[in-house]
Order: C-alpha cells, then sequence, then structure tokens
C-alpha cells in the first residue's frame, strides 16, 4: 500500500485528478472508450474539478 501526504485538500484533489486522467487516458488509448464513476458530494468537489478541467481535456463532466 502506498500511502501519500498532502498539505491541503487542493493538493490532493489536484493529486488525485491527475492519476485518475492518467489511468483514463491509458484506456481510452488502449481501448479507445473508458468509463468512469465517481462519488459526488462535497468532498469531491475539488477532485472532479481538477479532473475535468485544463490540460485533462479528454474528460468530460457531461
Amino acid at each position: 500500500m502506498q500511502i501519500q501526504v498532502f498539505e491541503s485538500k487542493q493538493e490532493m484533489a489536484k493529486a488525485a485528478a491527475a492519476k485518475a486522467a492518467k489511468l483514463l487516458k491509458e484506456a481510452i488509448d488502449g481501448k479507445g472508450t473508458a468509463a468512469f464513476i465517481a462519488a459526488t458530494g462535497t468532498s469531491q468537489f475539488e477532485f472532479l474539478e481538477n479532473l475535468t478541467a485544463g490540460k485533462n481535456h479528454y474528460v468530460s463532466s457531461g
């Protein structure tokens, strides 16, 4: 098990989104498509914002 500690919730959300985006991109590149289900709630807002923003343009929140 790998444990990471972050200084803030925002840093954790950014790192989690980058990891999820990397895995999604690998799946899309390999299979042409991918499905992703994320829990919703206030604890996930920063993660979802980071996942669907900026350079992760291949990830749609719709």
